[in-house]
């Protein structure tokens, strides 16, 4: 997942480092804290969906909307993705809204 890399240096963030068979990349910007992106489905993801609670985390998946929505649990977002321009299977899920603090 070279792109991830480039993701990175192009936004001028550190690079990601190795979370579970996944990356995370600190952002740290104030809409974008972070971002974990994965290979493809997994429990880890899963489990990720599960604890994920700060404001503005992104996750990141190659895999299909409809995988993707399948393992995050229910309180996570189910309306909101973003289809990632170089890889037409790769879905993000919307972080949760400091706003209101639900999920968008």
């Amino acid at each position: 997942m070279a792109w991830i890399r480039g993701w990175a240096h192009s936004r001028e963030v550190p690079p990601p480092v190795p979370h579970a068979d996944g990356f995370r990349i600190e952002v740290g910007l104030p809409q974008q804290a972070a971002r974990y992106v994965f290979p493809h489905p997994s429990t880890a993801l899963r489990e990720l969906g599960r604890t994920v609670a700060q404001p503005w985390v992104f996750l990141k998946a190659c895999a299909t909307s409809d995988q993707l929505r399948g393992l995050l649990p229910a309180h996570f977002p189910r309306g909101r993705k973003h289809r990632c321009r170089n890889a037409p299977q790769c879905f993000a899920i919307w972080p949760v809204s400091p706003r209101n603090g639900r999920r968008r």
